[in-house]
């Protein structure tokens, strides 16, 4: 704390600063003081600090003993100075000519120095140390502690500069009007357009939830039509380019066999090319060979096409075997995909309709990511490409994850023939007042079934808590407390069950993997046993299972 001497000792600069001309004054506010209207200045170049006490002095607020409380009184005017000073800055903002582009930021990082906390923007219009400097300018602190931050903000401000530019490709950029203003919107590889959309109205100081809900899918809309329309152009490119290689390759034709034959003792090669008939063939040989006569042209013109169509047959049935086992491998792992999506859990089943005379289902399985199953719907019915896809996507998963948010706990949309499992317990479990149950089956994973829980559980209560969810500060957010209970919810469901052992990680052979966990009281050959019975494999494996199994009890 500074000391009230200290304060009584400022250089007479100060006295001077106070009797400097209108033009110097950056602020003007009436304050009462016992009744009476005095005029708290703040001067060009002076800090929000130095301008309090200078003011306190003339009014004879110094005079306290208590340093405390002359502590607060500067506090309370230095504050006064900075809400006004911030207040000036925002009308001119908004009084600015509508024809300048807003500044849009490139970067923002969160500061706290001593008791001062506040966000450094650096535009993409100005260098990191004006940047900086602008920071500084605006905080109100002294001259030494400027020149000791000045540095480490300055390397921190360049390092979140390069941290942004490895983890980002920029495609393209737009330049859009808003509300009459000039705004930069930029599509990064793999970016989402939505999302970027959301992060542009953010960037340039929007924070109105419903102003962005109404606003971003139409910037989305207008990311979408360009990656479309640049799509387009490269069709078209490709489509030329092709068109142009057309003829180099009419040039060089395919030959797809040749036979080696005797033509009046002297031994010739027919050649039959792609895209040629027999006839064609034939009549082509014996023009090369001199064979002119029409009697004897005629009757070798009726071997030849048979000697040709008999190679061409051959050809064929080597293709047709070869094409069989590819399609065979490919039939067996989409069955194997549809029994795997048809054992999946499905949660919700929502009819769309496509238009007056269509309609199709978005289902939705346990597990699944609520966006990724939306896009891939829209997709699968051709929606794909539509100008309204960021649209559609938005209000779709909204519906999908209301619906999901909605269901009694562990209430499913079981398919036909679906078993119903008993849970061997349920935990109840309280998230920011708000309890839910958490139920664990047989021979499942304990951390697996408290990560599930956490993420189908974690959006319903952001949604609860809405932008409370998000507030930061010293002391511990909400966020931070689920986290602490989600943590806890792991350790739950380990405590009630025997201890888990190891898990192994078996190989279907089909390019996926099915992990069996042994715990502490597990025999391996009954389990070996119920795991093949389970996922329908032969029992032979069984003692290759129980080998493994021991095999991992022994280095424990």
């Amino acid at each position: 704390m500074v000391k009230v001497s200290s304060l009584l000792m400022l250089p007479v600069l100060a006295i001077a600063q106070q009797q400097a001309t209108s033009n110097d004054v950056l602020i003007t506010m009436p304050v009462t003081i016992d009744g009476t209207l005095k005029n708290l200045q703040l001067l060009k170049g002076e800090s929000f600090e130095d301008a309090a006490i200078s003011f306190a002095r003339s009014n004879g607020l110094m005079a306290a003993t208590d340093d405390a409380q002359i502590r607060a009184v500067i506090d309370q005017l230095s504050g006064l100075l900075k809400d006004k000073l911030h207040d000036m800055e925002t009308e001119e903002q908004l009084l600015s000519q509508p024809s300048e582009p807003m500044p849009t930021v490139q970067l923002s990082v969160p500061i706290t120095i001593d008791d001062y906390s506040g966000n450094l923007f650096k535009y993409e219009t100005d260098t990191p140390e004006a940047a900086v400097e602008r920071f500084l300018g605006t905080s109100g602190f002294n001259l030494d502690v400027m020149e000791k931050v000045y540095p480490q903000l300055l390397s921190l401000v360049k390092q979140k500069l390069e941290e942004l530019q490895l983890s980002k490709k920029e495609l393209f950029s737009l330049k859009l009007l808003l509300d009459g203003r000039e705004i930069i919107v930029r599509h990064f590889e793999d970016g989402i357009p939505i999302n970027e959309a959301m992060d542009t109205l953010r960037g340039i100081g929007v924070d109105d939830g419903e102003y962005m809900d109404k606003v971003a899918p139409q910037i989305a809309s207008q990311i979408v039509n360009e990656i479309h329309r640049k799509q387009s152009i490269t069709d078209a490119t490709e489509q030329q380019v092709e068109k142009q290689v057309i003829p180099e390759q009419l040039l060089q034709r395919r030959e797809l066999f040749s036979e080696q034959m005797t033509l009046n003792n002297q031994p010739v090669v027919l050649v039959h090319y792609d895209g040629d008939t027999a006839q064609e063939t034939a009549v082509r040989f014996l023009s090369e060979n001199g064979i002119t006569d029409d009697a004897k042209a005629e009757s070798m013109m009726a071997q030849l096409v048979g000697i040709i169509d008999s190679r061409l047959a051959e050809l064929l049935s080597k293709e047709t075997h070869a094409l069989a086992r590819p399609s065979a491998q490919a039939q067996a792992e989409q069955n194997i995909q549809a029994s795997a999506k048809q054992q999946s859990e499905l949660l919700v089943t929502i009819p769309i309709s496509l238009d007056e005379q269509h309609q199709a289902e978005l289902n939705y399985f346990k597990g699944e990511d609520i966006e990724t199953t939306v896009q891939q719907f829209l997709v699968d019915v051709g929606l794909g490409k539509s100008e309204k896809f960021s649209d559609n996507v938005i209000q779709l998963s909204a519906l999908l994850r209301e619906r999901v948010a909605s269901l009694p706990i562990h209430e499913t949309t079981y398919l036909p023939h679906a078993t119903l499992t008993e849970a061997l317990f349920s935990i109840p479990v309280s998230l920011s007042g708000i309890v839910y149950h958490l139920d664990y089956y047989e021979n499942e994973d304990p951390h697996y079934a408290a990560n599930s829980f956490c993420m189908e559980k974690l959006e319903i209560v952001r949604e609860k808590l809405g932008k409370e969810f998000q507030l930061g500060g010293k002391s511990p957010t909400k966020s931070e407390t689920l986290q602490t209970e989600f943590e806890s919810v792991a350790n739950d469901v380990a405590d009630s069950q025997d201890l888990l052992l190891f898990t192994l990680d078996i190989d279907m052979g089909d390019g996926t993997s099915i992990k069996l966990p042994v715990h502490r009281n597990d025999k391996p050959q009954e389990l070996a046993s119920a795991f093949c019975t389970e996922h329908k494999l032969d029992q032979e494996n069984v003692p290759a299972l129980v080998e493994a199994m021991e095999l991992q009890m022994n280095d424990l």
